[in-house]
């Protein structure tokens, strides 16, 4: 059984209502306004019983200039269009438009009326005909056959009826396997039932008891009950009318131009990157910059349109385009639209929705038009590469990946161009929600040479960055959550070098410090001080009084770094740079920001504090700071680097081993 939705389109006071009814039995005029004054206002609905069982629905629309907004919104999910002309008065101003309309939302199939036959001769009907078809060349009905009938005395009905019922078979069936997608075109709340919304179901298909997402909303629904057509079903189905009858967060009646959908399947987005083309026939040139009537769906809002490229569109000329919304729209790659003149009302071009979540401050339009052009030629696999490509900066999540390259989050297609893009290495996984592309990790990669080489030229003693420091430097603006998988990535394919088996240490690929004879040299001048100082050195500052007597072996160092690029470093700042050297190669350890203590000399103390411990069962300051001869600022400096290293705790007053490895 084939779903299909049948829409009419035609001048005001044509007969679309009239040949409705006489097709189907229904009145679509519902208003009692478009009663009295015998012209459609509002959209009306009715359908269409089919031999092979089922019904089509049908959308009928209004014809009047002022009622174009109206007639759009019955237009989405239109998928064989009745084109209706009196015969009497021939092609009008909204044949025109209408025919304009359906063409630029993609309509491929339709048959074309020629309804009041009865009101002129042959001659005359003939003379119709040929107006019709001259107006529909190079249209999508070009090519369509032409009915004469008369609403009023069924002349032509039943050969009508048969052509729709066999355009209708020839139709194919209806994708449900895509996220379900209704636009709402009418709300209501009844009473006994609550909120109940009608609309085209233009995507998948819907279930009593299934949850949706009232859109750009995000507020979670819950189906209550099902109608198609009139008739209480327990599904929906893309190709079909349905009216659902909802639960949940909305209480009130939900404006024309929302939505419905799977949970989670659409994103909300106030940008829209698209192709458009201004009609041939349009009335006005389309300038950058401009207020446009932007219609899709079956919502319209004012937009701003920003033309990719020219700064002008003539009439027939296409460009890239981003339109800026007052209101968020749920959109996806290829939805069509319609724009329409900001005053006087007129429609002037339309196109396809290219990228439904560009960036929300372009790139330059030369890059942004090279990126359309990609992505329009892409498969679905490049498609997903290029979605993921442009938004692994701002490590947006899978979803928007897939939805903007037209996939449903969490199919097994998906997972399969995934995997294809991963064996590839043309995209990495940083979790199960974010991944980057190879381009990305390249850019990434190039920051973190610039961020290394300028660290290894400030600290030139230095043969390797800290894990934790790298982390902050590379990448202060990410979320920490992805720092590490991020960094990984970097040292798996190379990009840096880890320097010891832990991965603590990590410098540029290829990166080895010189060390020249020099350094060497102060440096072992240092450490004897230290050596000599025992358990009482000196804080960094006060080294340099240690040092007077080596002003020829400082002068020469100072030198060299200054040559390195130092340019306003001094004594104090230099010697800095060699504690911190001299602490990372493990002569020094680091007990207070300021106090370093020599290496041999903490492993003296170290090991007369475990067997006091061992001894005695415990280790009070006192007691240390006489075993070691020092005061007691440098028996605690020691003691609680002790801790820190898991050697020893604090147990009361006195410390006790905790290490199993005291060696």
């Amino acid at each position: 059984m084939h779903n299909i939705i049948i829409g009419t389109a035609g001048h005001v006071d044509h007969g679309k209502s009239s040949l409705i009814r006489a097709l189907t039995g229904v009145d679509c005029d519902r208003l009692d306004e478009e009663k009295k004054r015998g012209i459609t206002i509002e959209l009306g609905f009715a359908y269409l019983d089919l031999p092979e069982g089922g019904r089509a629905g049908i959308i009928d629309v209004p014809g009047h200039e002022r009622f174009i907004g109206n007639m759009l919104a019955g237009a989405a999910g239109m998928d064989l269009v009745l084109l209706i002309v009196a015969a009497d008065e021939g092609v009008m101003p909204q044949t025109r438009e209408h025919l304009e309309i359906l063409s630029l939302l993609g309509i491929k199939d339709g048959i074309i009326v020629l309804n009041k036959a009865d009101l002129v001769d042959e001659e005359w009907l003939e003379l119709a005909k040929e107006d019709v078809r001259a107006a529909c060349q190079g249209s999508f009905l070009a090519e369509a056959p032409i009915f004469a009938v008369s609403a009023k005395t069924g002349a032509g009905i039943e050969k009508l009826r048969e052509a729709i019922f066999e355009a209708i078979a020839a139709k194919g069936e209806k994708d449900l396997l895509k996220p379900f997608r209704l636009a709402i075109d009418r709300s209501f709340v009844k009473e006994g039932f609550g909120l109940v919304v009608t609309g085209t179901c233009l995507d998948g298909r819907i279930s009593k008891g299934e949850t949706v997402e009232l859109l750009p909303e995000e507020a979670e629904l819950k189906v209550r009950s099902i109608q198609v057509h009139g008739n209480s079903c327990d599904s929906g189905e893309a190709g079909q009318r349905l009216a659902l009858n909802l639960t949940g967060d909305a209480k009130e009646e939900v404006s024309r131009g929302k939505w419905l959908a799977e949970a989670k399947s659409l994103i909300p987005s106030r940008y829209l990157e698209v192709a458009l083309k201004l009609l041939p026939s349009s009335p006005f040139n389309l300038k950058s910059e401009s207020q446009i009537h932007f219609h899709y769906g079956s919502a319209e809002q004012i937009a701003r349109i920003i033309l990719y490229g020219p700064r002008e569109l003539e009439p027939g000329q296409e460009a890239y385009a981003r339109i800026n919304l007052t209101e968020a729209v749920v959109m996806k790659p290829n939805d069509p639209f319609v724009l329409r003149f900001y005053s006087p009302l007129v429609t002037i071009a339309g196109g396809l929705v290219i990228d439904p979540f560009p960036p929300k401050r372009s790139l330059s339009m030369t890059a942004r038009r090279e990126f359309l052009d990609s992505w329009r030629e892409a498969d679905a696999l490049d498609s997903l590469y290029l979605a993921i490509d442009s938004q692994s900066s701002h490590f947006y999540d899978l979803r928007h990946a897939a939805i903007r390259a037209g996939f449903k989050p969490g199919s097994e297609e998906l997972q399969q161009a995934l995997e294809n893009l991963l064996t590839a290495e043309r995209i990495y996984c940083l979790n199960p929600e974010i991944y980057i592309s190879d381009a990305e990790l390249k850019r990434i990669s190039k920051q973190a040479e610039l961020i290394f080489s300028k660290f290894h030229s400030l600290n030139p003693l230095k043969t390797h960055m800290r894990r934790e420091e790298a982390k902050s430097r590379l990448f202060q603006k990410l979320n920490i959550e992805l720092r590490e998988p991020l960094l990984k990535l970097l040292v798996e394919k190379s990009y840096l070098d880890t320097l010891d088996d832990s991965g603590e240490k990590l410098a540029l690929k290829g990166y080895k410090p010189e060390r020249s004879q020099e350094v060497t040299d102060l440096e072992n001048i240092i450490l004897k001080t230290y050596e000599r100082a025992g358990f009482e050195p000196a804080e960094n500052t006060e080294i340099l009084a240690e040092l007077t007597a080596y002003k020829n072996e400082i002068g020469r160092v100072l030198k060299e770094f200054k040559e390195l690029g130092l340019r306003d470093i001094n004594e104090s700042k230099m010697i800095e740079i060699l504690l911190d050297d001299m602490t990372e190669a493990g002569l020094l350890v680091h007990l207070t920001p300021s106090l370093k203590i020599s290496s041999n000399k903490f492993k003296e103390a170290k090991t007369m504090a475990i067997e006091r411990i061992q001894n005695e069962g415990s280790l009070k300051l006192g007691d240390f700071r006489d075993a070691i001869g020092s005061s007691r600022k440098y028996a605690i400096a020691i003691l609680e680097e002790l801790d820190r290293k898991k050697i020893t705790k604090l147990r009361g007053e006195a410390r006790v081993l905790v290490a199993e490895d005291l060696q």
